[in-house]
């Protein structure tokens, strides 16, 4: 190959090239930022569902406990509260 030639490809080849590998980058940048949003919603949805079960268990766990403590109450009077238990509370 004569110089000129040479010459011509040395510098023909990374102008083309750059913006290519420019381009690919990016994409590549592009996709690693998605994954990390999708990671941290994730997270993020996790942790609310954790806490909904959490309130769904302590509210469930309260209803039994005002069950037990109603039916503990009417227990001696047949299901039927009479005048003096009411005074009582």
């Amino acid at each position: 190959m004569q110089w000129q030639i040479v010459l011509a490809l040395a510098i023909a080849i990374p102008i083309i090239i750059f913006p290519a590998v420019f381009i690919w980058y990016m994409n590549i940048k592009g996709l690693r930022e998605s994954i990390r949003k999708a990671r941290e919603q994730q997270q993020i949805r996790e942790t609310e569902l954790r806490k909904e079960e959490k309130v769904h268990e302590l509210a469930h766990t309260g209803w039994q406990y005002i069950d037990a403590y109603l039916s503990s109450s009417v227990e001696g009077t047949n299901g039927r509260r009479t005048t003096e238990d009411a005074s009582h509370n």
